[in-house]
């Protein structure tokens, strides 16, 4: 079948990104034609579809709203791709009138592409299969999240995005989002897509308490490409060591819980328990996340115990996880299927996260151990407990590739996303 692949970014900047070019990848080896569409970027990969692209909001290709160079155009194209982008649709479909695809499979659309793209598809007659990559249905903020808490106020009134300045702390920028919701309501935008894949079960339970149609919604797990791994020595034992070695992969923010495991760091430190362990942080998309986490390890003296590698390659990320016994995943909001989470699975690393959200359904203790959110001496205590007995962390280690394996299959995934676009296309005709 010949499937349109939309996305608001054709390069990789983090895990939705991973798994759209993952995904291709695979569609592709059973034979199905892709055909992407995106956001013309210098960044993105090649693709022969790509003089269909629409174009930046930013002359410069920048990636973040406070990186956009101040004129009124930009500003005029930023308000259109949150609400309807004429432009988008009309380019889309042109792309579709060219390429006549059976499908469409909708990946991150907001804000930057704007819901027009599924109008585009529908006037064309294009069913649509809608993976959500985050909350952003339910919640203006996309992530249940704010003031360092979960949320959920926006359930019974949308107007709430406004009252809390829910959308980088500002009054107008929350109210453009409050009006966009209202307008795609309006519109009923969002009744043509024929089918919602959620990645979790949590993600389900709250789409059906939203008001979403259960019959709508089908659970598919994001599945780990081992093909984007050396396979070397990932099965060698590791060398019983008295260190333990601790990794944290991922964005540096609040909301991922860069802050409180720092916290939980330096007071283990602090408490001079003879606790031998390091812990290496790698990951940071926006600079002064960098620079806020590199000042922190500085002025708390922690640079003996923690290393900051904001940016690496995969071959050294491999490598760090390699030499890494555990993986913390602090996270403040409810997640949605984090691929460190399968990475951490993949190097037979046991996980430590939060009794909260995704990871409540996607992992259990069998090779997890939780700890209370938004609590730095519950993470702690946990941390304390696991390091101060390391045969926890081997009799979990042993047990990993196997979880992976039976709850996150690549071909279990692709099978299920195929047989539900057949589903959809017969149901369209």
């Amino acid at each position: 079948m010949k499937i349109l692949l939309i996305n608001y970014r054709y390069f990789i900047t983090g895990g939705p990104e991973r798994y759209m070019f993952n995904i291709k990848a695979e569609l592709e080896k059973a034979g199905h034609r892709i055909i992407p569409f995106s956001i013309k970027n210098n960044k993105n990969v090649k693709s022969e579809y790509s003089q269909y692209f629409t174009s930046n909001i930013d002359s410069n290709n920048a990636l973040f709203f406070d990186q956009y160079k101040p004129s009124l155009k930009t500003y005029f194209k930023s308000i259109s791709r949150q609400v309807y982008s004429v432009e988008v649709e009309k380019d889309l479909s042109e792309l579709i009138k060219k390429t006549k695809p059976d499908v469409c499979y909708l990946l991150h659309h907001i804000n930057k592409l704007s819901p027009s793209v599924i109008r585009a598809c529908k006037k064309n007659n294009v069913p649509i299969v809608h993976r959500l990559s985050d909350y952003y249905l339910m919640c203006p903020q996309a992530g249940f999240f704010r003031s360092g808490h979960f949320c959920d106020e926006c359930k019974n009134n949308k107007f709430s995005v406004v009252k809390h300045q829910c959308i980088r702390n500002s009054f107008f920028a929350s109210l453009l989002k409050y009006i966009a919701y209202k307008f795609h309501k309006l519109i009923k935008i969002y009744n043509d897509i024929d089918i919602f894949v959620c990645t979790n079960n949590f993600m389900k339970k709250k789409m059906i308490e939203f008001g979403f149609d259960s019959r709508k919604l089908v659970v598919i797990p994001t599945f780990f490409n081992k093909n984007s791994w050396s396979n070397k020595n990932i099965l060698k034992k590791r060398p019983t060591k008295e260190m333990v070695r601790m990794i944290c992969a991922g964005n540096f923010d609040e909301s991922k819980g860069t802050y409180d495991l720092l916290n939980a760091i330096r007071q283990l430190r602090d408490e001079n328990s003879g606790l031998n362990f390091r812990l290496t942080l790698v990951g940071g998309l926006q600079q002064k996340e960098i620079n806020k986490v590199l000042e922190y390890v500085k002025e708390n003296d922690l640079g003996n115990i923690i290393q900051v590698y904001p940016s690496i390659e995969t071959k050294k990320l491999q490598k760090i996880y390699m030499n890494s016994d555990l993986s913390i995943i602090p996270s403040r909001w409810v997640e949605n299927m984090p691929n460190v989470l399968l990475e951490s699975l993949y190097f037979s690393l046991p996980v430590i996260v939060p009794k909260l959200g995704c990871f409540n359904e996607i992992v259990d203790e069998e090779v997890a151990f939780k700890y209370t959110p938004y609590s730095v001496e519950s993470l702690r205590n946990v941390i304390k407990t696991v390091i101060s007995n390391p045969k926890q962390i081997s009799h979990k280690s042993i047990k990993c590739r196997k979880y992976l394996e039976k709850n996150f299959s690549q071909k279990n995934h692709v099978n299920t996303l195929l047989k539900v676009m057949t589903e959809v296309i017969k149901c369209s005709k």
